[in-house]
């Protein structure tokens, strides 16, 4: 009993740990193509695509933290571009 509630904890913190880490490394890799907020996405939809992924529960509980930091992180996407804006100068005699 005593096991299995330890095996529990630790699925569940470890989980949290690799979803971190993983979506904090989409997050770096996509924000070089102006959009951070797609990187969890993509991760979790090529996670899913592979069928093995579906029957680990360790797997299962980074994809669902990932969903978590994802959905989180669709906000802060949009408002780090902003923030990140190229401001380009006017050509002449365009106003």
């Amino acid at each position: 009993m005593l096991a299995l509630l330890l095996n529990g904890v630790i699925e569940v913190i470890g989980g949290l740990i690799v979803a971190a880490l993983a979506t904090f490394g989409v997050w770096n890799l996509f924000k070089l193509m102006r959009r951070p907020e797609l990187g969890p996405w993509l991760l979790i939809a090529l996670l899913l695509a592979i069928p093995e992924t579906r029957r680990d529960h360790f797997v299962q509980t980074v994809l669902l933290f990932m969903a978590f930091a994802a959905v989180a992180l669709i906000g802060e996407g949009s408002d780090w571009r902003a923030r990140h804006q190229i401001h380009h100068p006017a050509p002449p005699g365009h106003w």
